[in-house]
């Protein structure tokens, strides 16, 4: 490696100034090929020899930097190093127990006091991945309850960040979740009925979807039906506000389901239908809404 260049990656991972961590950041993000190619390069030579000083340095970034896409791209190279399966990109395991459990604090700070709606949907990405190595064998018992917390707190990013995560959770170690389904049943119950925001239902909506279809037990699967009507007002609502391309997704979302656990609609299945009917009639809906409720 050339002089010029290790003294590039020493400054960047060394220096506690926060300048030239920035700078590599920012070349990772070029549009010239050379430049950024000289920056992997950098960055790939701090994962390997460095990794603890890069997580620190990729956290302590996301909470600091003032540009959004500076932040999103060091959440982003974050999730790759908390995330199985990313190849030589997954760090965590060569973290030491200090890193981990400090990384492990600053995410969740992070999430709550972003305020860039990309940056925070990156950060709940991130702490989804961590967590879907690390629950299973209880490496991060704080988060659920804090979870939990945030989604029936006052504040209304904190409650759609944690449906953001739950749905991830679902359908990474939606096992994990099982052992929480009576909490999250209350959770969802509550949010689907006296929530304001549709943002937040839309999340609790998609949360559900997928948090049903892992579980195996019809008996299971058969006490989240009472949460089905507050679903289908909650798409009903998105609807009447405009917003169809929410109200697709959460169709697709619904369509998913029906698929692989069609006895989850059984007992409202007049209902379901009755409103599928009314979608796919109404003549000031796009094509593409009325479409999706009669697949």
């Amino acid at each position: 490696m050339a002089y010029q260049l290790q003294q590039a990656f020493l400054s960047a991972i060394l220096c506690p100034e926060p300048l030239p961590f920035q700078t590599l950041i920012a070349h990772l993000m070029s549009h010239s090929n050379v430049q950024r190619s000289r920056a992997e390069s950098v960055y790939n030579f701090i994962k390997k020899n460095y990794p603890n000083q890069l997580a620190m340095k990729l956290v302590n970034h996301v909470s600091s930097a003032k540009v959004v896409e500076s932040c999103c791209m060091s959440a982003v190279l974050l999730r790759k190093c908390v995330t199985k399966g990313m190849g030589e990109s997954f760090i965590w395991f060569k973290l030491d127990e200090l890193t981990q459990a400090s990384v492990k604090v600053m995410l969740l700070r992070c999430i709550q006091v972003e305020e860039s709606k990309s940056v925070v949907k990156k950060l709940c990405d991130a702490v989804s991945e961590l967590a879907s190595s690390i629950l299973p064998v209880n490496g991060w018992p704080e988060l659920l309850p804090f979870l939990f917390r945030c989604a029936t707190s006052d504040y209304v990013k904190l409650q759609e960040l944690s449906f953001l995560i739950f749905f991830r959770l679902a359908g990474n170690v939606g096992e994990v979740l099982i052992r929480v389904g009576k909490v999250l049943h209350s959770v969802f119950l509550k949010t689907l009925s006296n929530s304001p925001n549709l943002d937040v239902k839309i999340a609790a909506f998609s949360a559900v979807v997928k948090f049903v279809r892992c579980l195996a037990s019809l008996s299971d699967r058969e006490k989240f039906q009472e949460v089905l009507p507050l679903m289908m007002r909650t798409l009903t609502e998105a609807l009447n506000c405009g917003q169809e391309a929410t109200a697709q997704e959460a169709l697709e979302l619904l369509i998913e389901l029906a698929e692989t656990n069609l006895s989850f609609f059984r007992k409202q299945i007049e209902d379901v239908v009755g409103s599928m009917l009314q979608i796919a009639e109404a003549d000031c809906l796009e094509e593409g809404t009325r479409h999706l409720a009669i697949l």
